[in-house]
Formats: structure tokens, sequence, C-alpha cells
């Protein structure tokens, strides 16, 4: 497999996710839950393992996300 064909396997698994999914995941979202700005899928919170698939750090996804908790609301589920 060349070059080429990687990126093509790997363009095919990217998903763009609008900005509405992102905002109805939030509203669907437990007290105990986060969601993940880039693809709208909920956690226990986000970590940098998650957010490698996205080939991005924790840090670069706080300066895209500013107002996306990385922990959840509930007490009991943050650090």
């Amino acid at each position: 497999m060349n070059a080429d064909e990687i990126d093509a396997v790997w363009a095919a698994h990217e998903s763009t996710v609008s900005a509405v999914e992102v905002e109805q995941a939030v509203s669907d979202a437990a007290e105990d839950e986060v969601v993940c700005r880039v693809c709208a899928e909920r956690f226990g919170q986000i970590t940098d393992q998650h957010l490698q698939t996205h080939g991005m750090s924790l840090s670069e996804y706080q300066l895209e996300h500013t107002d996306a908790p990385i922990y959840p609301s509930d007490p009991d589920r943050r650090p």
C-alpha cells in the first residue's frame, strides 16, 4: 500500500460532525459525561488518548474549544 492509499484509508475513517450534532450530544449528555467537540462522542472525561485519534493534544483542544469542559459537572467525577 502506498502513501496515497494509506491517506485515502484514513480519510475514509474521518467523520465530519456538525455543530448541531455536537449541541444535541451536549444536551443529551448526563451530568457525569462530557462531549468531545470534535466527534460528538460522550466520555467520562476528555483524555489525551482520545484526542490523539483527532491528531491533537489536550492543550490544542482547549485552545480550539475554550468553552468545552474536560471533566463532567458531577462533583464525584472531577479530579
